[in-house]
């Protein structure tokens, strides 16, 4: 009887043991589960936080743009707008010949960034899309409508929407594209 009463006591003990074995194995498996939620949240919010980093630096970078084009515009003797964003670059962007005070002047564009580098080519934004530049000047005055697009991430194949006139300003703004005119 004491033989009978061991091989039971065994038995259940055996058995006790593989179901705290099971709940350890589900308990990790949560935790597994768990840990995957949090990472896949906090590279979510990574992920939108490099975009707005992204997008704060391209609009940083087409106001340095829009004072550049400014300052051009202002040293020249006709006032006129240069013809693409490369001229900012040139370390004679306005020729003595052609300014207002007989120096010449440049460049107006920081070119210390590896992609606003004359020889690179076109001056690009943080998504390596060339900055779609327009300048025309306002049929009622003799003013100039300058534009700045920045695809923000979109593949547009190199090329921006056009920006006709100012009210086609904000459905290019709303589809996230990032706009300045002036």
């Amino acid at each position: 009887m004491n033989q009978m009463f061991t091989s039971l006591t065994n038995y259940y003990n055996n058995r006790k043991q593989k179901k705290s074995g099971l709940g350890l194995q589900i308990d990790v498996v949560m935790w597994i589960v768990v840990v995957l939620i949090i990472v896949a949240i906090v590279m979510g919010v990574g992920y939108q936080l490099r975009e707005s980093t992204r997008i704060a630096s391209t609009k940083l970078e087409m106001d340095q743009i829009r004072q550049g084009v400014t300052q051009y515009m202002g040293l020249r003797a006709d006032g006129a707008p240069p013809e693409n964003l490369e001229i900012l670059l040139n370390n004679e962007a306005v020729p003595a010949a052609d300014s207002i005070d007989g120096i010449a002047h440049g460049p107006f564009i920081p070119t210390t960034s590896v992609r606003w580098n004359y020889a690179s080519g076109p001056i690009v934004d943080l998504w390596d899309n060339a900055y779609y530049y327009e300048s025309r000047q306002d049929p009622n005055s003799s003013a100039y409508i300058i534009t700045i697009v920045s695809s923000a991430g979109h593949t547009t194949g190199g090329a921006a929407p056009s920006v006709s006139d100012t009210s086609n300003v904000d459905s290019i703004t709303a589809q996230g594209y990032l706009v300045t005119q002036f």
